[in-house]
């Protein structure tokens, strides 16, 4: 009597599928590291964000020297692996270590002896795709002809989708402030800042050096922050437009000049 033998395709399928779960699971895991030094990709985003350690500069999260710099978010890994190249070589010369020969760089090399550290950092984070995009060389800040000429900082993602205007100022600088000031405020210090933080160290409250900070809060909560947060006389940040940062503007497009 011929036997026949019949194949259990459901069960089949099952492994395959977990089979298949379990590849996918690996190459996610996979697909979050880099060939390269300092980068590294992010879970959700996808994109390959550079960082890089510098040990010698004071933590005044955890009180201690050595702290993580966020160089920005890139679609494409090598220019990821070039803007750690760039940091790396600003902080410590040509004798560190970096992903392509420093002969690729001769010509950002003579650039950034002529600008400072906290300058050049926020240059190569204005360059890449992570990093929010507008007409000045800092964050959160525009230069408007309405304004005749006076650099505008606003902060987006407050309020849903809407931007909270945080004044004119006279020069980019103390936008790039304000600006960094309300994002501590509203996402905790973890947040990317043009300047670095230790900038704020004596004047930030004390509940903010805490590690326990989330990047981001609810916008009642923000906007409760941001009112009790007067800016201290050592900083030239006009108390008014704190005061008026309850009113929530829409984003709207206006003329804008390039700063060069």
């Amino acid at each position: 009597m011929e036997m026949i033998m019949v194949k259990d395709e459901q069960n089949d399928d099952n492994q395959g599928m977990q089979q298949n779960d379990q590849s996918s699971n690996v190459a996610t895991t996979v697909k979050r590291s880099s060939r390269f030094r300092g980068v590294s990709r992010h879970r959700w985003t996808g994109k390959y964000e550079a960082h890089l350690w510098d040990k010698l500069s004071w933590n005044v999260t955890q009180k201690k020297k050595g702290k993580q710099v966020y160089l920005g978010a890139y679609d494409d890994e090598e220019v990821a692996a070039r803007a750690y190249d760039l940091a790396a070589l600003k902080y410590w010369g040509t004798p560190t270590s970096t992903n392509f020969p420093i002969s690729y760089y001769e010509k950002e090399i003579e650039i950034m002896q002529t600008v400072t550290k906290e300058e050049f950092l926020a240059s190569l984070r204005r360059k890449s795709n992570g990093f929010s995009r507008g007409v000045s060389k800092y964050r959160g800040v525009a230069k408007h002809y309405y304004h005749n000429g006076r650099s505008e900082a606003r902060i987006g993602r407050v309020f849903g989708n809407k931007y909270l205007n945080l004044g004119s100022y006279n020069t980019q600088e103390e936008a790039a402030r304000v600006y960094d000031i309300a994002a501590i405020k509203c996402r905790g210090i973890n947040t990317v800042t043009n300047f670095d933080l230790s900038t704020y160290a004596g004047w930030l409250r004390p509940e903010l050096t805490n590690n326990t900070e989330t990047e981001s809060v609810q916008s009642t909560s923000c906007n409760s922050r941001l009112e009790q947060s007067k800016p201290s006389i050592h900083y030239p940040f006009a108390v008014d437009h704190f005061n008026s940062l309850k009113q929530e503007h829409v984003e709207t497009k206006l003329p804008v000049i390039n700063v060069k």
